[in-house]
């Protein structure tokens, strides 16, 4: 099974930009996945106390509209992304 998966690159998959800006005195950022062509989501919704508001917009059963780009925020999200 190994022969079969690889990981690759983000910047691997054809249709798909990443972007990121940041702020090192604020210490926050924001990073976007862009796709260019539209893309279908879907999301695990788990725990006591989800934020779950927006989600039902990426369920394809009730909603005929592509993702246009995800985009991650938040103070946490500059180091770990940063690597991207």
């Amino acid at each position: 099974m190994d022969r079969f998966i690889r990981e690759i690159a983000i910047t691997e998959i054809d249709g798909v930009s990443i972007g990121h800006a940041q702020d090192n005195e604020a210490k926050t950022g924001a990073s976007v996945l862009y796709f260019k062509r539209g893309a279908q989501a879907g999301c695990d919704i788990s725990g006591g106390g989800p934020a779950s508001r927006e989600t039902p917009l990426t369920d394809s059963m009730t909603a005929d509209n592509p993702l246009n780009a995800v985009v991650l925020s938040g103070a946490h999200m500059v180091w770990r992304l940063r690597t991207l």
